[in-house]
């Protein structure tokens, strides 16, 4: 029996996928990296899909078997380390990493270290502001 090639990825797994390849390219650009033909056209691809299933799956009337009006999930356009995190903030990185333990910040761990959802540390700056 012949396996088919390809990668299964679900809705969140897309939007995690285009989230890291934005914050890595962002990153990248600012030490004069630019990405290849090749890598282009696989961010170009994974953004389109990512953008279509957003709108797919974006509805002002959904509502969850209780009736109850169901918002969408933040969409996670950014990533930031815990240093930058902090910075905004105001505080260490090992106060958001407590932050995340507490369950306060969005948060992934890739290769052991922690990146947060900036649209998460940016909501709380500002609530800690205004």
């Amino acid at each position: 029996m012949r396996r088919p090639d390809g990668l299964q990825l679900d809705p969140n797994e897309v939007a995690f996928l285009d989230a890291l390849l934005f914050s890595l390219v962002r990153r990248c650009a600012a030490g004069g990296w630019t990405p290849s033909p090749a890598a282009e056209s696989f961010i170009r691809l994974i953004r389109s899909v990512a953008s279509s299933l957003a709108e797919h799956n974006r509805s002002a009337d959904a509502t969850d078997a209780s009736g109850e009006v169901v918002e969408e999930p933040p969409s996670v356009h950014d990533l930031v380390d815990t240093r930058e995190a902090g910075q905004l903030l105001g505080i260490t990185p090992a106060g958001v990493r407590q932050l995340i333990r507490r369950g306060q910040l969005t948060a992934y761990q890739l290769n052991g270290r922690w990146v947060v959802a900036a649209a998460d540390v940016v909501a709380r700056a500002e609530r800690r502001a205004g």
